[in-house]
């Protein structure tokens, strides 16, 4: 049997997650709903920069506005750190069927 390519092994390790869309907020900024702009979805289980994997994705409450939500956060072994907009294009790509 041969080894798992990139792909199989990011498909096999994929995460759920949900961020807040800054960049949302601040589009509807005083015409919007309220509150945060929450996205939830599945990203690579791998770093982005250096391809190693993404740590464990935990819970965080937050509370804005007087509206209270929970975020995921997740610390990456290797030391990058996932910018969320980053990970809302990434959340976006994968729903488009453009993830390889």
């Amino acid at each position: 049997m041969s080894a798992p390519t990139a792909a199989e092994r990011v498909a096999r390790e994929a995460m759920t997650v949900t961020v807040i869309d800054r960049a949302a907020m601040e589009r509807t900024w005083g015409s919007g709903p309220g509150g945060p702009i929450l996205v939830t979805g599945m990203i690579a289980g791998e770093c982005p920069t250096c391809g190693g994997p993404r740590g464990p994705v935990r819970s965080q409450h937050g509370c804005e506005d007087g509206e209270h939500y929970h975020v995921s956060r997740w610390d990456n072994p290797c030391g990058h750190v996932d910018d969320y907009r980053d990970v809302v294009r990434e959340i976006r790509t994968r729903r488009s069927g453009d993830a390889r």
